[in-house]
């Protein structure tokens, strides 16, 4: 859809990042998918780089 920001926040401060950019898209309504399910918290969650898009972290494949 145009002009639809759409945010997938991973855990509860990216939610809080993500509202704060809704609440900060003037020209775009805003679409925040959350989950219900009990998700940890990352550490290296950021509620000020949701503004920037992707975030991405891969974990370290151990050998078992």
């Amino acid at each position: 859809m145009p002009n639809i920001l759409y945010i997938r926040p991973c855990d509860s401060e990216e939610t809080a990042g993500a509202f704060k950019v809704a609440v900060r898209a003037k020209h775009s309504s805003t679409i925040i998918s959350t989950s219900r399910q009990n998700l940890p918290q990352y550490k290296e969650s950021n509620r000020e780089a949701v503004k920037y898009g992707l975030m991405y972290s891969e974990k370290e494949k151990t050998q078992p």
